[in-house]
């Protein structure tokens, strides 16, 4: 399957058969440490509303779910580095938004 910037890979059965095992979303994700998602809304690999229900299953202090209105999957724009960047530094108390 070929994937513009990271060329071709292959996707085998084993793969989605171990994924079975990481399936999160059928009950409630306890985390106690601040979340933030930032999701764009033009991401075809994962659909937005993926990123929606997360947040409802994600059962903590601090949950937060930005959603990019032109963002796609990378979310590589100087724009929504800076909103990545932000981010990180928010959660890090780095005081900077």
């Amino acid at each position: 399957m070929p994937d513009e910037g990271l060329g071709p890979y292959v996707l085998t059965r084993a793969m989605f058969e171990e994924a079975r095992n990481w399936l999160l979303l059928d009950g409630p994700i306890r985390l106690n440490a601040p979340v933030h998602i930032l999701q764009g809304k033009q991401d075809e690999p994962v659909p937005w509303r993926h990123a929606l229900t997360l947040a409802e299953r994600i059962e903590g202090p601090d949950v937060r779910l930005d959603l990019i209105h032109d963002g796609d999957h990378r979310l590589s724009t100087p724009a929504d580095l800076e909103r990545l960047i932000a981010a990180v530094a928010q959660l890090r108390g780095d005081g900077s938004e």
